[in-house]
């Protein structure tokens, strides 16, 4: 009696696994992977520390200089929309300041997501990327050769030129702001109130800060 007891159990166990692995297996649900789209933070410590170098290089030892916020301010005209724009640090048209140098830095948009900012010093009398560039003279942005001009100019590597995707070039005007002292003669009494924005619309020039060139 025990005996067919165990049979009739064992046969129930046997007969509940086949059902069990009949049944279709759960679906599995898919995980979504979201990729977060991020900087190299290196990368954009590297570019700003380069962009800084090439500022105060230009700066040189004056007492009227183009200030980080000045450069930041140029690059974010360019990430918001504008195609090419060019600032300075000072200018003059006559007497002894006529005879100084100037800081200029010019940015333009080399594709929907990249920019290029270049930085050197310049004449200050009558100063604009003409003056500041040989290979943008003459400097006649209602002309029909300029985009022509300053197309070969920025794809010719000139040194003091840096290319940047717009994302990079984003943080790289905050990281700018974030920036200690810097290492200059005059860094407690530096004359920035002549800073000048101007921007390049339809091969014209409108001046978002300062004079008209």
């Amino acid at each position: 009696m025990a005996k067919a007891k165990k049979r009739v159990a064992k046969r129930k166990k046997i007969s509940k696994r086949d059902n069990e692995s009949s049944k279709p297996a759960p679906k599995r649900t898919a995980k979504r992977t979201i990729v977060k789209n991020f900087l190299d933070h290196d990368r954009i410590v590297a570019l700003a520390a380069r962009v800084d170098q090439m500022l105060w290089s230009a700066n040189a030892n004056r007492r009227k200089v183009m200030s980080r916020e000045t450069l930041a301010s140029l690059l974010k005209v360019v990430i918001s929309g504008e195609e090419l724009a060019w600032a300075r640090s000072s200018s003059a048209t006559s007497g002894y300041e006529s005879w100084h140098l100037a800081t200029f830095a010019l940015s333009a948009r080399t594709s929907p997501n990249e920019l290029s900012v270049a930085i050197t010093s310049g004449p200050a009398s009558r100063g604009s990327p003409g003056r500041a560039w040989p290979g943008l003279q003459p400097w006649r942005p209602n002309t029909r050769k300029m985009p022509e001009r300053l197309k070969r100019w920025l794809d010719s590597g000139t040194r003091d030129l840096v290319r940047m995707s717009i994302k990079e070039a984003n943080a790289v005007a905050k990281e700018l702001t974030k920036l200690p002292p810097p290492k200059t003669k005059w860094w407690q009494h530096l004359d920035t109130k002549d800073n000048g924005i101007i921007i390049v619309r339809a091969l014209r020039e409108k001046s978002l800060t300062g004079g008209q060139p």
